[in-house]
């Protein structure tokens, strides 16, 4: 389990999966940890249109939040949308994912970064290969106080880079409710992004 920065000569990649119904300060603020953290040259936020442990659960349109997350990433240079796992035929994998980043000519050699949430590492167990996982990305884990990391196995910790950074506590799905009830949630996503929701009047029942 590493903590110092880690200094390494090849190119170094982040990958941040995720819904990002809809994408909010949290998910920038992490990744943005992480870029600086690692020295990331690129943070790609992987779209995922229905991912396996939210299967039936209601997801806002591919279209809107990719559009949100495109706003949400302009205004930095290190950050990209990945639309790789919306193009995807059928139910999206991380070790898929990272196996087509892998496949790239430019990112053969790169050092990739995994950036997951520490609930995530704890479930690492359970998704699918997770060993081939950890074989091609190191894992950055972004955790937060009285988390207790002692569940996760322990060859994935070996595998882990734990971030240091701010805690924020911003929910997406606190965002739809406050968006469902009327309630402000600037300040709670990039102000481009609260336009497009009151524009199109996403999360209002």
């Amino acid at each position: 389990m590493a903590k110092s920065r880690i200094e390494n000569s090849a190119p170094r990649l982040g990958l941040y999966g995720g819904t990002f119904d809809p994408i909010h300060l949290g998910h920038l603020i992490v990744a943005e940890q992480a870029r600086a953290e690692l020295a990331l040259q690129r943070v790609f936020f992987v779209l995922t249109p229905q991912p396996p442990h939210k299967s039936g659960a209601a997801i806002s349109p591919v279209e809107h939040r990719l559009n949100m997350l495109k706003l949400a990433l302009k205004d930095n240079s290190h950050f990209e949308a990945s639309t790789v796992e919306v193009e995807r035929p059928g139910v999206s994998y991380t070790v898929d994912t990272l196996r087509h980043f892998r496949a790239q000519a430019e990112f053969a050699e790169a050092e990739l970064f995994l950036i997951i949430g520490a609930d995530s590492l704890l479930e690492l167990k359970n998704w699918r290969e997770p060993q081939a996982i950890i074989h091609l990305a190191r894992l950055a884990v972004y955790s937060r106080p009285g988390l207790d990391l002692h569940g996760a196995v322990p060859q994935f910790m070996q595998h882990t880079h734990l971030l240091n950074g701010p805690q924020v506590e911003i929910s997406a799905t606190d965002i739809r409710q406050r968006c469902s009830h009327g309630l402000s949630i600037r300040y709670l996503v990039p102000e481009s992004v609260r336009n497009y929701i009151l524009e199109n009047r996403l999360y209002c029942q």
